[in-house]
Formats: C-alpha cells, structure tokens, sequence
C-alpha cells in the first residue's frame, strides 16, 4: 500500500511541475516577452540597452518601422528596447513590472495611443499598429549579446549578431560574431602604407587582399590579384584617382604587366614611369574602361595612376615627407579611433568605417571624422615645390623690391638661370656661357634696391630683377677666377673684390672700371676674398693652398702676409679669425696671429658666422671668438653643411645630411623642431626675415626647389 501512495505522489509531483513549468511559459509568452514576438518575419531585431548612447536608432537600423522614428525623453531613456526591422513595432522592457500610472505616463510621453499598446501584466510592453501573432517556440536568441554593449543587432537571416559600442568620441563601433566567411589576416595598413600615401590623400580606402576578392570579380579575375601581397590603397590627389599597391616577392607589377601587354611603350627603358594600355585593375579603375596606366615604384610599392604627372607627383611628396605617416593631423582623420589591423578601411567626407574579421567574428567601426589641426603655439611648416625641369646647381633667395616679396634666383648646371616669384611663377630666364658660380645679392647703387651677382670662369654679370644687365657688366677677366668674390660697400659706393688663378687681387667699381691689380701670391687665390676696413683703410684677406695675406686696396700695395692661414676661416668686423688645429684644442687666432679664442671638437666647421666643433657626438656653436652660444646632440646626422641663425637672442641651427638627404631643424635648446626633418638632397639656402619673423628654407629634391616656411618667434 506504502508503494502504491508513493508512486501516486511522484507522478503527481511530475503532474504539478509539468503544469507549473507549462504555466510560466505561458505567462512569460503572453507577457510577450521579445524570443516569443520577434522571428524570421522581422529579419533582424535591433536591442536598445542604453537609450542615451544611441539617441537616434536610425543610425544604426534605418528600415520601413515607422516606430524607428519614435523620440524618447530622458524619464524613459533608461528602458531597454527591442525594434523590428520588417514590421512596424517595438517592445520597452523595465527591471519590474509596469504599474498602470507607469503605463499611463510612458504612452503620453511617447504619444501613443492606447489601441497600439499590448501590455499583460509583467516587465514588457509591446507597441505596434496591429495586433501580432505570437511564437509558438521561444527564438533563443538574446542570451548572444553582450549587456555591456549599447545596442545589439540581431540577424535573423543569417544568424549573425552585432554588438554595437559608442565611444566616447561619438563614433560608433560594431562588433559581429557568426561571421559568414574568414577573410585570411587582419593588415595593419597604417604601418604598411601610410609613409608613401600623400597626406592631401582624398577618399582613402584600404582593401586586404582576401576581401577585395569577395568584393570585386574585376580583381578577383584580373592582373592585379597575381603581385598583390597584403592589399591596396586607393584614393585621389586633387580629384584624380590613383592605386598604390604591394606585391609579393618575386612577383614585380611592372614585369608581370610588360608581360602581359600587347605592345612596349618605344621608351619604356628610359622612363620611370611606365606606360601600359589594355589592362582593367578593378571595376572602377581606370575609369576608361581597360584605358592607359601609368606604374612607378615608390620603395617598395606601386604607385599606379591614369597619367604619368600623378605618378611623379605622388613620388614627389613620398621624397618631401609630405605623407600620412609624417603628418599627425591627417594620420589621426584617416587611422584614429579606427581598428589598427583591418580588411577594410574608407574614410569619405565626414565618414570613416573599418572592418575586420576573424574565424568567429568580424568587427566595424564607424565614425565621423574631422580635420584635426594641432595647437595654434606649435610651429607649422609649410612647402612649396617648384619644378625647374633641370638639374640644380645652386639658388639665391632676394628681397625683390619690384615685386615686395622675397623672389629665388636659381642657377642650373648648364648655365641657365631663373627667377622665380613668391608663389613658384617663373618671372624670367636665361643663360650663359659655363658655370654660374659664387651667387650674391648686391646694391650696386646704394639705394636698397637689390640685384643678383655671379661669376663664371672669367666672367662677373650683375643682373637687375627685371633681368637685364647692368650697365657696364659683364666684365671679362684675362685671367681664370679661382676664389669667391667680396662684394663691399666703401664710402657710400660698391666695391666688388677678386682673386685670380694668377695670383692677383682685382678690385671693380658699381660701373664695372677696373681700379685695383695687384699681383699678390705666385700661386691661385682661392676660398674666399673677405673686404676689410683695416683701421679706416679697404683691405682685402686673401689666401692660396699655403698662405694668406692682406692687401691694402686702397694703396695697392701689399702690406703683409697674414699670420693665420688656415683653410676654415670667417670674417668678423674688420678681422679674420682661423682656426687651427691643436692637440686637444683648435685656436682662434687673428691676422696678427694673435690668439683671440678656443673651441673644442675633433672636427669643425664653419659658415658665414659661425663656428661648429663636434666632441663626443656632440656639435657646439661658437662665435668667431669662440663664445659657446648652443650645442646639438648630433645623434645620427652626416653633417654635409651646417648654418645657424639667431632670434631674439636665441640660436637655431639647420644641418644638412646628404647621406640620408634629409635637413634638420633644431632650437636653441639644441632638440630637434617638430615636423622635422625635411627631405632635401641640398640645403642650398635660407633666410629668416625679422619683421616677418619668417624662416625660409631652401633645399633640392631631384629637379625640384623645395621651399619650407615656417613662423619662429623666438
């Protein structure tokens, strides 16, 4: 009897929990809890956990729900909701039942009506235009979302579920499990583009090379998808779109396409840039349909465009520095707040995405971008390029009073010349016989209206700044010029002072008269010719490859030889001083011979001003009295020249290294300026205006003037 009570009770209890169970199924399906509303007709489901974070749900799900449009006040924004994407409702979720004053105030404050709003005593409340047929089965599918997210977007097509998370920045990011496909590795293409992609670059777009295979059969199927390794970088340069590209090894674009291609350009060994016609690198590129392109090698990249400028171009500012990589605002617009390692990256306009992928998930990030400019205390440097279509020898820059801006003469090695405007428009040309050497600016009337001077072999040209000669130049010498002329102002009239490979010193007046030749060493005169006033008396220093002497112009007779012959020399006031070398000190001495100063440093150079010793990796700067004024940590520099200029009492220093082809800037601190160093293959020149307080300088990258500016005040 005891086991039968014992049976009838355990199929009770089996009876009574089955019955419990299906009853609170039913109250929660009935209370329509979202797994028992939403389904395949809806296609995704959009979770709202954070009301404040996402503000307009059409941001991230903009369907045909006119619910989508709904606005939501700050009493009811800490809800959850759920939106459908197909059909036109939405359910808000509380932490505790809705009480019928909370149900009240929520329809009033969303003005809904009461005919739309479906409500059965528990935590939800369904709100839709017609009534829904619930599910018969629960669709599992909030437990895949992360809480932590802002909002959720759940796939009913293909199972996918996004979790969508908004920065603090404003932007939002998406990260999508169930991915359909892997896409092989993330490529970080910041590291991997960003030095040779133009910091102009306009609607920039990465794609790895796996997903621009999904994406485009034009790819997929052509040329391009044979030397591609990791992926490319599309975008534009002033509206005109270009490819910049990496290949696998052994896999040479340019080979692979001379390959290929039906005919060889007749100049293809002489140009860099290589012409090929016939070939279609995706569905947008060319936009001729299979028209020309154009292929350069940057390092180790391709750069391919539809014209050979844009090649040049993009080459050009790859060798000037001017690329993302070196340019933190436009680095930031196009990588920041974005995932490093990616398979897709686009920024347009105000809009920037990114894409990854991995075996279980792919992850997008959306955000709005903007251009980001640095604070207004930092110095900015600007560049300007002129294209001379020659090669260089050396350039001038010259206050042209004509024109009231500063104008750049330079020289080629062919012995043309060129003047140049403030803007790079050439304002007249010209040539001569044999190279252009020594350029000066001169005042050859004393009136503060400049003109440009230089030397050939034999010959001295004085040229106004409309490009004419000036009266009674040029002059032509018996003898070769072997030194760097003097230009001196006496008495209120220009002297122009000469050294001769016969050894004489020759003086010219403003009209080009001969008044001075004195026959002064048996050897050349070379370096440079210094003008003195010698205690009231025009005197010239003067040297060949062993000694020095100084000249009495004005008597023109020779007054003695100079006690301090060395080749590193400068003139200061009415002296010179030379270095010459000691076993742990270098000697300042005078043209008497007098001892007026050290410097250190096992090597030493020196400019028009200054003194430079360099001692255990480090460059100090001297007066011409050996007065320390500031030091540089030398680091890796090469030096090839170096100048120093001061403002306001401070010293900064610009050095060229030739090896690295690269011009530093440093302060009076002796630490590097930001945003340099510039590329230059030369530091041809500089000048920095004190009213203006703008420094110019000078370089050279191939046949190309590159001028930087930038604002020092001190």
């Amino acid at each position: 009897m005891r086991t039968v009570l014992i049976i009838i009770l355990f199929i009770g209890s089996l009876a009574w929990i089955a019955y419990a169970g299906f009853s609170l199924i039913e109250k929660e399906k009935f209370s329509y809890h979202p797994e028992y509303v939403f389904n395949a007709e809806d296609s995704a489901v959009l979770v709202v956990n954070r009301w404040n974070e996402i503000g307009d749900v059409k941001n991230i799900l903009n369907t045909r729900n006119t619910y989508l449009n709904v606005e939501v006040p700050t009493s009811f924004t800490h809800l959850k909701y759920y939106f459908s994407a197909n059909r036109s409702f939405f359910i808000a979720e509380q932490k505790r039942k809705w009480s019928k004053q909370e149900l009240e105030d929520f329809t009033k404050a969303l003005n809904i009506t009461q005919e739309e709003v479906y409500f059965n005593k528990g935590n939800f409340v369904l709100v839709a235009k017609n009534k829904l047929k619930l599910n018969e089965e629960k669709a599992h599918f909030l437990g895949l979302n992360d809480k932590n997210a802002s909002a959720s977007l759940v796939d009913f097509t293909n199972g996918a579920n996004t979790d969508v998370y908004r920065t603090a920045q404003g932007n939002y990011q998406y990260k999508s499990k169930l991915a359909q496909q892997a896409m092989g590795l993330a490529v970080d293409d910041q590291l991997n583009f960003a030095y040779v992609v133009p910091e102009e670059v306009e609607d920039y777009t990465f794609y790895q090379y796996h997903y621009l295979e999904n994406q485009d059969s034009v790819y997929r199927n052509g040329v391009m998808a044979e030397w591609v390794d990791k992926g490319i970088v599309t975008g534009k340069l002033k509206g005109n779109p270009f490819i910049i590209s990496d290949y696998s090894a052994q896999q040479n674009p340019i080979l692979i396409l001379l390959e290929r291609s039906d005919k060889v350009d007749t100049n293809y060994l002489e140009n860099d840039v290589k012409h090929f016609e016939g070939f279609q690198l995706t569905s947008e590129f060319p936009r001729k349909k299979e028209g020309a392109i154009y292929v350069l090698e940057v390092e180790d990249k391709v750069v391919i465009a539809e014209n050979q400028e844009l090649c040049k171009q993009i080459a050009l500012h790859y060798k000037l520095g001017k690329t993302l990589a070196l340019n933190v605002a436009k680095q930031q617009r196009v990588y920041g707040d974005l995932t490093n390692e990616v398979h897709f990256r686009s920024i347009r306009e105000n809009k920037g995405t990114s894409i990854s992928y991995s075996e279980v998930q792919s992850f997008k990030v959306d955000k709005t971008t903007g251009d980001i400019t640095l604070p207004a205390t930092t110095p900015k440097s600007k560049v300007r390029t002129i294209a001379v279509g020659k090669a260089l020898h050396d350039v001038l820059p010259i206050w042209d009073h004509i024109r009231a801006s500063y104008s750049y003469f330079v020289s080629a090695k062919d012995g043309a010349y060129f003047l140049y405007g403030r803007k790079g428009d050439l304002l007249w040309q010209g040539k001569v016989e044999g190279d252009i050497q020594n350029l000066k600016v001169v005042d050859v009337y004393q009136n503060k209206k400049h003109q440009v001077a230089f030397t050939t072999a034999n010959e001295f040209y004085i040229l106004d700044l409309k490009g004419n000669q000036v009266n009674g130049f040029p002059v032509k010498f018996d003898n070769e010029l072997t030194a760097e002329f003097a230009a001196v102002s006496w008495r209120g009239q220009s002297k122009y002072i000469f050294g001769t490979s016969a050894g004489e010193v020759i003086m010219l007046n403003a009209k080009g008269m001969e008044l001075i030749i004195q026959k002064t060493a048996r050897e050349a005169i070379v370096g440079k010719v210094h003008g003195l006033n010698r205690k009231g008396t025009l005197s010239a220093w003067v040297s060949t490859t062993a000694e020095a002497f100084c000249v009495e112009l004005e008597k023109s007779k020779l007054k003695s030889k100079a006690s301090n012959f060395s080749n590193l020399n400068l003139k200061s006031g009415g002296d010179v001083i030379s270095v010459l070398p000691q076993q742990e000190k270098n000697i300042l001495l005078n043209i008497s011979g007098e001892v007026v100063g050290n410097i250190v440093g096992s090597k030493v150079w020196q400019d028009n001003h200054y003194l430079y010793g360099l001692k255990d990796g480090v460059i100090h700067v001297y007066s011409a009295y050996g007065d320390e004024l500031t030091h540089i940590n030398k680091s890796n520099q090469e030096v090839t020249q170096i100048h120093t200029f001061e403002v306001k009492g401070k010293y900064y220093t610009l050095i060229l290294d030739q090896l690295e082809n690269n011009v530093y800037l440093f302060n009076n601190e002796g630490k590097l300026m930001k945003n340099w160093p510039k590329e230059g293959e030369a530091l041809l020149s500089f000048v920095y205006q004190k009213d203006t307080q703008e420094l110019l300088v000078l370089s050279q990258v191939e046949q190309n003037l590159i001028i930087y500016s930038m604002v020092i005040n001190g």
